[in-house]
């Protein structure tokens, strides 16, 4: 049998050895490497009419040692390339590879799912002045890991609660409990920070809108309507009925503050506070 009969027989190794990834544990890869090309030539032995003479194996084992070494010296290089390539960064332009990945933020390093997890679960929280919280989990802020916790009475008809922070430096432990979260603290969660709605006709709604339309104009910030949404900032900024400052969203925090807070001036307005 002839090389090129021989090698169509084994697509696998051709695959190896173009799908071997860059980056990870090289002993590992060369281990995995070894492993597959022998699945490979145990695949070849097995196909119907074909065999092997010991030439031809003596042909293969050399051609396996042979790619086997040419990988493994790439991936060395590689590996040189990564170091080279820290320390170079560390030279010229004062970057400690290691000491920013040692210095990054947690939020980069904390895994979302993980903090998630806790969230409608009754948990204590210890902490290191000797005080324990039991509540609910509200949420979990997740660049401080300050944790919100809904301490709530356990006699359903109260509906008493209260709102507790724990900053995350104090605390030193964290016991949660496998119990599912009472429908009453779901509503009372749900409810916590809502805007009332307030009961205005479609015809005060209108008049409103007109109300902040000329405000803004007379402030020269042109406003822009959209059925009936308002758009300020090219869009930046929108305003849903019934157009007061809880109605305002934005990704920009400095323009919403400001579009709020001239919403609040609004003459003849009672300014009144949507929130609880």
């Amino acid at each position: 049998m002839a090389d090129s009969e021989v090698f169509q027989f084994l697509p696998k190794v051709y695959n190896i050895l173009k799908g071997i990834e860059e980056g990870q544990d090289i002993t590992q890869k060369i281990k995995d490497f070894k492993h597959q090309l022998d699945q490979a030539k145990s695949q070849v032995n097995s196909y119907p009419g074909i065999s092997l003479c010991p030439e031809e194996q003596q042909k293969l084992e050399t051609y396996t040692k042979k790619q086997i070494a040419l990988k493994s010296d790439l991936l060395v290089k590689y590996r040189n390339s990564v170091h080279l390539t820290a320390r170079n960064m560390t030279s010229t332009y004062g970057i400690n590879v290691a000491q920013e990945e040692k210095d990054l933020h947690p939020v980069f390093k904390t895994d979302p799912h993980k903090l998630w997890n806790y969230v409608n679960k009754r948990v204590i929280l210890s902490t290191s002045e000797g005080v324990s919280y039991e509540g609910y989990v509200y949420t979990i802020d997740p660049v401080t890991h300050s944790w919100v916790l809904f301490s709530c009475s356990n006699d359903e008809d109260t509906h008493k609660m209260n709102v507790v922070i724990v900053m995350n430096t104090s605390v030193t432990d964290v016991n949660v409990f496998d119990e599912e979260c009472p429908s009453w603290v779901l509503d009372m969660m749900s409810q916590y920070g809502k805007i009332h709605e307030i009961d205005l006709s479609a015809s005060q709604i209108a008049e409103r809108r007109d109300a902040v339309c000329r405000w803004f104009g007379a402030n020269r910030i042109p406003v822009n309507k959209s059925a009936d949404t308002l758009t300020i900032a090219n869009g930046t900024v929108t305003i849903e009925p019934p157009y007061f400052p809880e109605n305002c969203s934005s990704s920009n925090e400095i323009i919403l503050c400001r579009v709020r807070n001239l919403l609040t001036t609004l003459p003849n307005n009672d300014n009144m506070s949507l929130s609880i």
